[in-house]
């Protein structure tokens, strides 16, 4: 139990306590109260309950952030997800022509990733390509 009457100010930067005199800060005490000795040890508890209340509400606090920034995070994946999807799908297909314009690239490896895989989509798709592109590379020295 802390003292009882008593009023106390803490600093928990420094976790000092100071009393605060009776007319301090509009404390409204009678002539009749009495300042009671606390015990040892009370004020030092309670400015680490003070510190550790402080601590706790901190933590709150960045956990409510880290959810409300993840939650957005989130949002925005959602939203942006079927744009990148249709913008990926919307590409157009090789021709049979430009696939074979792009053949000696695609197989010494030197197409862009998005260039190989519209080659590759095209070479599942068109057996007389994937045909030419076999002979090209059965004709190229190892």
């Amino acid at each position: 139990m802390l003292c009882s009457h008593a009023r106390y100010e803490f600093d928990t930067t420094h976790m000092v306590a100071e009393q605060i005199q009776p007319d301090d800060r509009n404390t409204a005490m009678t002539t009749d109260d009495k300042w009671h000795t606390c015990q040892p040890g009370t004020i030092q508890r309670v400015a680490r309950q003070q510190k550790q209340s402080e601590r706790q509400h901190s933590l709150t606090r960045r956990a409510m952030f880290s959810t409300v920034l993840f939650a957005g995070a989130g949002i925005a994946y959602a939203v942006a997800r079927p744009l990148i999807n249709r913008a990926a799908s919307s590409q157009t297909p090789l021709t049979c022509g430009q696939t074979l314009d792009l053949a000696q690239r695609y197989l010494s490896g030197q197409l862009n990733a998005q260039q190989f895989g519209l080659v590759d989509t095209h070479l599942a798709k068109c057996p007389k390509c994937r045909k030419h592109i076999d002979q090209l590379n059965e004709s190229q020295p190892a």
